[in-house]
């Protein structure tokens, strides 16, 4: 699906995908596309940003090098925490994530400021005056299975990534360390199912095994009312009739695709809420991870009913 939707891009498209994605995104999804695809996206990329791309796509596949980014927010610890606001305000829209700011010093990683700091700070108060300097980091080469723990053990938002002098290279978001947590569960139920199809005593592991399951797609919160909301918009959509008046079906379209608007926006504020919710330690990393997880279902659910709503309207807004 993805390399049919390169083939048909324009050059000025491409730029465009481009520059509305990170750069650990990025190299994800040049990861999944033929050689010959990613070839033409690379000669659309400017130098500096294909020589981090070939950078990334470098590192081991099961390492932190492959799943960091290298958009964060970097300060000097001479600044003031006025000129890192406004840092911030003119470079934070580029950046994953903003929460967690880092302290360089000739590039090397000398403290980390939070978000949360910075605003309940005096403006003049410098940087280097507020900020932690007890880090947790990891190399580039750190198996993502420690990554991954490390964000279990002190619920972190980001970890930082050093290279073999100690320089700061990137950043791990939890997002990321979340898909590491998902696969490499999945990947232990699948090895587990398999060993159990070759062994006479595999009732009792198919049972832990799903047990653990369970455990892990665990959700504390209630989406009930975000699932009938989207079943009943699904229903709306294979049920609509179609007009020979091009006015009316216009008219039933956009009815329809403000449905589909309004949830997909609550279900957006739902995330950012979690999210800050994790931010503030109100939940856990895992009731984090859950909880964005059943998002995730529901927007696909709603991404299919809106598709759904197009082919049957023949109208692509």
């Amino acid at each position: 699906m993805q390399s049919t939707l390169v083939e048909i891009f324009s050059e000025k498209e491409l730029r465009e995908l481009l520059d509305n994605l990170y750069m650990d995104d990025t190299v994800d999804m040049l990861e999944e596309l033929p050689a010959n695809l990613v070839t033409r996206i690379l000669n659309v990329t400017p130098q500096n940003e294909r020589n981090i791309i070939n950078q990334l796509l470098n590192y081991p596949d099961d390492s932190a090098g492959s799943i960091m980014t290298t958009e964060y927010v970097d300060l000097s610890p001479e600044w003031t925490v006025a000129k890192a606001m406004n840092h911030i305000k003119e470079t934070g829209i580029h950046k994953e994530t903003i929460y967690t700011c880092y302290v360089t010093w000739q590039r090397k990683l000398i403290g980390i400021v939070s978000a949360k700091d910075l605003m309940t700070s005096d403006d003049n108060t410098l940087i280097k005056d507020i900020m932690e300097t007890e880090l947790i980091s990891v190399s580039t080469h750190t198996d993502q299975e420690e990554v991954a723990g490390l964000f279990r053990k002190y619920d972190l938002l980001a970890l930082p990534v050093l290279d073999t002098d100690n320089r700061l290279v990137g950043i791990v978001t939890v997002d990321d360390a979340m898909d590491v947590v998902i696969d490499e569960a999945t990947e232990d139920i699948k090895t587990q199912e398999v060993v159990t199809s070759n062994t006479d005593d595999g009732d009792d592991n198919i049972s832990n095994t799903e047990n653990a399951a369970e455990n892990v797609n665990e959700k504390d919160y209630d989406f009930s009312s975000y699932e009938e909301e989207i079943c009943n918009i699904t229903k709306s959509v294979n049920n609509a009739k179609t007009s020979t008046n091009a006015s009316e079906n216009h008219e039933q379209f956009y009815a329809l695709k403000k449905q589909v608007d309004a949830v997909d926006d609550e279900l957006d504020k739902l995330d950012d809420e979690f999210e800050y919710a994790y931010q503030m330690k109100e939940i856990s990393f895992e009731t984090y991870k859950a909880r964005e997880r059943a998002i995730e279902k529901l927007e696909d659910e709603l991404e299919l009913a809106e598709e759904a709503l197009e082919n049957k309207y023949g109208i692509d807004d």
